[in-house]
């Protein structure tokens, strides 16, 4: 597969979007030599996915650090 064209500028706008969060998949498209965003998808499948195995859902689960501090979003009302 040949490297996109824009693959650097995709990069970098993507480190800055994914910044917050533990995961999530950003998707682009290259229209008319021009990045255009699509969306952020936080969970695969909708969240309703199975996974192939309980092995695999604790090996992947432990990748993440879930904490409960959200003081990164200051304009982000949460509730507890």
């Amino acid at each position: 597969v040949k490297k996109p064209d824009l693959l650097d500028e995709m990069l970098e706008v993507t480190r800055k979007l994914v910044k917050p969060f533990n995961h999530v998949r950003v998707d682009w498209y290259i229209h008319e030599n021009r990045l255009v965003f699509g969306e952020m998808t936080f969970f695969h499948g909708s969240g309703f996915e199975k996974f192939s195995s309980l092995e695999w859902e604790d090996k992947m689960g432990s990748w993440f650090e879930v904490s409960k501090d959200l003081s990164y979003k200051k304009d982000v009302a949460c509730a507890e």
